[in-house]
């Protein structure tokens, strides 16, 4: 039969479908009647439905079911209410992520079907769904019709190859714009499309043809590479490669090299650790697709591809090719008028001039990058997927030009712009942008908890999106993707691999179990400090409920509270996010305990099952220590359990659970008077040791790190030794500072002596956190919360203070460098704040700590004794310094008292000697007046008496002096 037969027989039979189809909607009104429409193709059955509205008598309401879906009379239910239609069509089956639940929950539910839907349901289905009904819902599908349509395979052969014209001709046009994956450029369930298409042409004999099958390479290479299926992407572009170069087709060629070229790329961020071959077999690549536009006389296609290969050159830093290559795509772009690429251009300049320390030349340069991108349209910014990245990177271009000519606070404002956008765009440079910064702070202006904080943020990334093995002391947060393709899906966040290697992916289904189980509305997750409560709850639980969505009662909103200082706004501001991200948005945050109630209550007539997850609990006891508060908050979580549709899940340290007794007498029947019973309590313990080796194993290979068996082997026995179990704290601790010390081996572990000394590192680098001025008192502090016991004692600020000060530190330790020091601890998860009232306390996080620092007691003995000897050796040489400088105080006072003294009895004597002349004066001339002698007698006479009392006059004054 020819294919034009064929086409004619195809479209006569669906025609004939159609009007049976039609027939029975319409005398099947107001009854249960189940029509199972199969057809494999997206186009026919847009053009069978269209067709069907116009032929049919009856309104006719659609359902397009949503990936997340789990059940289907629920969504009909959901969707419906208390209307009754006249016909139901479902379409998206194909696209369901949970078919198998879905197709079983249909089977248990038929009777709900049969009983509540009083009309036709038409569903959608193709040959795929067709076997699962039969496998998983045999009793609900033996109730439908069967109605068929189809089409002659040569027909979608057609299609197909006018799709993928179309889809080199985009690619051409957008050239490194952006990465449009297929499930953006095809329609919904194209690849079941292709391989029904497929399986036709082989039921009926008919050969692919070299075109279509090297169309279909290309296509499921890029299928391959958008899930990081590298070698197969590589392997399906090189059979397509193969045909075309046969054809000569130089532009399909070119775009083939570049697809491969950015295979090769995408396996260099993959093996950071051995990038360079890959990096330079990408260069090849794009030298291939570049000299084949060239070739073909497309110097525009040049133009739209030729910044891939200078973004190699970037990684290979090869700075004299990267400055050659960019030159000429500046002059390119200068004449296409491509401002975005222009950008760039002025951007791989400017890296260049900073290797090349040319620093004015460089700031230059990126301040004309950002000036250039200033000029971009907004629709041109949408479209290119390179603007968020090329603005980023020219303002850290720029700040670091900044930094090098002295200009630091304006340095720092361009990095703190440059950080504003999504990391999950460009993941490494967003991580270049935090160390920049951090090392602005840290160096230049020796903040150093703003440099922490951002030291944080940047570990936080990395583990994010797999660059991190280990997060250390850190809250493991859900994985996230990167976006390195347009598709029509969401980014939506996933479980943190953590979660799933350590073998605790059961742990969050239990959880889940119990959310969806109708009598279990509270669940209290309890375990000992740094067992992973926190993380299981951030990084598994609640990215799986937001992956989830659905259960047997509705959507699952899961609305999370971790501070509890003022918790009734938080936890409204909280929900009113939720409620945002699924397009409900309340006309004001609920910022009572009333409002919260109405709202929580709405949450059921939204078919929305609610779970309120109060994390880290113990903390609210510390931030609301009366009673009367925390009777207020227990009566909300009466109110809370009272009301369908709400589960509640707290989480706290094991040695709190005696805080939760206040609860047996809220009078909830939920809790019954038993707040600690089994079916309320869930435990977390630690890992057992075959989980822990595979959660080293698959970490360490997804991020490029790569431990040796026989180190990962030795490593978990360390870390078992003592319990026969891994700490999970104990284990990111130690990992993520054999990351950073580049520890592979088993011989390079086995060198550093033992797990212990990794952990005193890892102190050592929490430390250096708090700067070189800061260390003395960090140490400190440290050894301040441990004691002589072994043990972790609770300390307020003030009682540290004091302690300081007794340690007779001679107030090394400051106000502001205390507040510092416990800050960082805190932060970096080594010291936990335990609010209460009248003062904070603190406590280090973990027991097997304190051995580690206790060890440094001998160490910090002989410093401090160090430092009080040379404080005593500097004082007594003050003492010494200040006391002859009062001696010879007193001895210039003594000095001059005695001058003064002197000199008063000096006047004294002469006084007297005056008196004493004046006397013997007025006796010699009475002697002389009675002296009847001659004269010569009376002048000897008087001569002698004078020459007498001077004479005594002289003696006098001698003898005193």
């Amino acid at each position: 039969m020819s294919e034009s037969q064929f086409s004619a027989e195809s479209i006569a039979n669906n025609e004939k479908s159609l009007q049976e189809l039609k027939f029975d909607l319409e005398i099947s009104q107001g009854q249960f009647k189940l029509i199972l429409a199969h057809c494999n193709y997206g186009s026919l059955r847009q053009q069978m439905v269209q067709r069907l509205r116009e032929i049919c008598s009856v309104p006719i309401r659609e359902i397009v079911l949503e990936p997340p879906v789990k059940k289907l009379y629920s969504r009909i239910r959901e969707e419906i209410r208390n209307e009754i239609p006249s016909v139901m069509m479902v379409f998206g089956l194909e696209l369901v992520s949970d078919i198998e639940h879905l197709l079983t929950s249909m089977n248990s539910e038929r009777e709900k079907f049969r009983k509540d839907f009083r009309f036709p349901l038409v569903l959608w289905i193709n040959d795929e769904i067709s076997q699962n009904l039969s496998r998983l819902a045999p009793d609900f599908k033996s109730w439908g019709t069967r109605t068929e349509f189809v089409i002659v395979p040569q027909m979608f052969s057609h299609e197909l190859q006018q799709q993928t014209d179309g889809l080199f001709a985009r690619i051409l046009e957008w050239g490194v714009s952006q990465f449009v994956s297929n499930d953006a450029i095809f329609s919904s369930g194209y690849r079941q499309e292709i391989k029904a298409a497929l399986r036709d042409l082989t039921r009926q004999g008919q050969n692919i043809e070299p075109a279509l099958q090297a169309n279909l390479n290309f296509i499921q290479g890029r299928d391959a590479y958008t899930q990081d299926e590298i070698d197969t992407a590589l392997a399906q572009y090189q059979q397509s490669l193969d045909f075309w170069h046969h054809s000569n087709n130089l532009e399909r060629q070119g775009v083939l090299w570049f697809h491969m070229g950015l295979c090769h790329c995408r396996r260099a961020e993959l093996d950071s650790a051995g990038s360079r071959p890959h990096w330079q077999k990408a260069k090849d690549s794009f030298e291939q697709c570049l000299d084949l536009f060239e070739q073909a006389d497309s110097p525009d296609l040049v133009a739209k591809f030729i910044t891939q290969l200078g973004e190699v050159w970037r990684q290979l830093k090869d700075w004299d090719k990267l400055h050659q290559l960019a030159q000429k795509s500046q002059q390119l772009h200068q004449a296409n008028g491509n401002r975005v690429l222009l950008a760039q251009d002025y951007g791989f300049l400017a890296e260049v001039a900073l290797e090349r320390r040319n620093w004015n030349e460089a700031n230059a340069l990126a301040t004309r990058a950002l000036q250039t991108l200033e000029t971009v349209s907004d629709e041109q910014r949408q479209h290119w997927h390179l603007y968020p990245l090329l603005l980023a990177r020219s303002q850290l271009l720029l700040a670091r030009s900044q930094r090098q000519l002295g200009q630091v606070e304006e340095a720092v404002a361009n990095l703190a712009r440059a950080k504003e956008g999504k990391p999950q765009d460009h993941p490494q440079l967003y991580i270049q942008i935090l160390e920049e910064l951090r090392s602005l702070y840290k160096d230049e202006q020796h903040q150093y908890l703003k440099a922490f904080q951002v030291k944080q943020e940047c570990r936080s990334i990395e583990q994010q999106f797999r660059f991190r093995a280990f997060i250390g002391a850190g809250r493991l947060q859900s994985q996230r993707q990167v976006n390195r393709t347009v598709t029509l899906s969401s980014n939506q966040e996933e479980l943190a691999q953590e979660i799933i290697d350590s073998g605790r992916k059961p742990t969050v289904d239990e959880l889940i179990s119990r959310i969806e189980s109708r009598d279990k509305k509270l669940t209290v997750i309890h375990g000992l400090s740094g067992v992973g409560k926190s993380s299981l709850v951030n990084a598994g639980l609640v990215p799986a409920l937001k992956l989830k969505k659905s259960s047997s009662t509705g959507d699952i909103l899961a609305v999370t509270l971790r501070a509890y200082n003022n918790w009734v706004k938080e936890l409204g501001k909280n929900l009113a996010q939720e409620l945002n991200s699924r397009e409900i948005i309340l006309p004001s945050i609920p910022d009572s305990r009333s409002t919260l109630i109405q709202e929580l209550s709405r949450n059921g007539q939204r078919n929305l099952l609610t779970v309120l997850i109060f994390d880290q609990f113990e903390e609210f006891f510390f931030a609301c220590p009366s009673r009367q508060e925390q009777q207020i908050f227990f009566t909300f979580l009466k109110e809370c359990l009272d009301i369908d549709y709400i589960k509640i899940i707290l989480s706290l340290r094991e040695d709190y659970l005696h805080y939760l007794l206040p609860l047996n007498n809220i009078g909830s029947r939920v809790i019954n008077q038993d707040i600690l019973g089994k079916t309320i309590l869930y435990q977390l313990g630690n890992l057992q040791p075959e989980a822990a080796k595979n959660l080293i194993k698959n970490l360490t290979m997804r991020s490029s790190v790569h431990f040796e068996e026989d180190l990962i082997d030795q490593l978990v026995n360390d870390l078992a030794h003592d319990l026969g179990e891994v700490r999970p704290i104990e284990l990111q601790v130690i990992g993520a500072q054999m990351q950073t010390e580049g520890i592979r081996t088993l011989a390079e572990y086995q060198q550093v002596g033992s797990k212990e000394t990794l952990v005193q590192r890892y102190l050592e680098e929490v430390i250096e956190d708090c700067g070189a001025e800061n260390e003395q008192a960090a140490r400190l502090v440290l050894y301040l919360l441990t004691d002589e016991k072994d043990s972790r004692p609770l300390k307020t600020r003030t009682e540290l203070e004091k302690e300081l000060k007794a340690s007779e530190t001679n107030g090394i330790v400051e106000a502001d460098e205390l507040d510092l020091v416990l800050e960082i601890f805190r932060q970096s998860g080594l010291v936990l704040l335990l609010p209460e009232t009248p003062s904070n306390r603190y406590q280090l996080v973990h027991d097997y700590l304190v051995s580690f620092i206790r060890r440094q007691q001998p160490k910090l003995k002989e410093e401090l004794e160090e430092e009080r000897k040379q404080r005593i050796l500097a004082e007594g040489r003050q003492i010494i310094a200040e006391e002859q400088q009062r001696l010879e105080q007193e001895q210039r006072i003594l000095a001059e008292a005695r001058d003064n003294w002197r000199r008063r009895e000096i006047k004294k004597i002469i006084l007297v000697q005056v008196v004493l002349v004046v006397i013997f004066g007025i006796l010699l001339l009475r002697a002389i007046q009675e002296c009847k002698s001659n004269c010569k007698t009376r002048s000897s006479i008087a001569a002698t008496i004078v020459s007498v009392v001077f004479t005594r006059i002289h003696t006098d004054t001698k003898n005193f002096v």
